[in-house]
This record gives structure tokens, sequence and C-alpha cells, in this order.
């Protein structure tokens, strides 16, 4: 899997509508299950990937003024979800 193929599962399982977010766990899961299980390694390994390269000072600068504040898992979920 390629990062490519990364992006068009997050495009199928969660698409463009920021209104339901709260069900893209459960249509990743759909998404991902169709996958073998080295691909699904793969999608994580990029996923863990791409999640290290957010954690920029500028990042977690906008988190903390977007938010009013950032903690550890706060600016997770405001990176990567």
């Amino acid at each position: 899997m390629d990062q490519d193929q990364f992006w068009r599962i997050i495009d199928e399982a969660c698409g463009r509508d920021q209104t339901r977010s709260e069900e893209w766990d459960r249509r990743l899961q759909d998404v991902l299950i169709r996958h073998t299980p080295d691909e699904i390694l793969d999608w994580d390994r990029i996923f863990d990937r791409l999640a290290i390269r957010a954690y920029t000072v500028d990042l977690w600068g906008a988190a903390y003024v977007i938010n009013g504040g950032a903690s550890d898992d706060g600016f997770y979920y405001f990176a990567v979800g």
C-alpha cells in the first residue's frame, strides 16, 4: 500500500462530509476489513508516520489557539481526527 491508496481509503470511509465525523471510525473499519491483514498493517504504518509528522510547534500552536488550549490528547485529536 502506498500513500495514495491510504488517502483513497480515507476518502472512501470519511468522504468530505464533516458533519458525519462521529461515524468515521466505524466507516473506516468497514473499508479496512475488505483489505488483507498486510494491507491493514501498511495502512496503520502510514497513519502513524503521518501522525508523527503532524507534531510540529506551528500545528500545536494552531490547536492551542483554536481550541483554547491543547493537551496531548487534545492535540492528537486536533491533528489526526
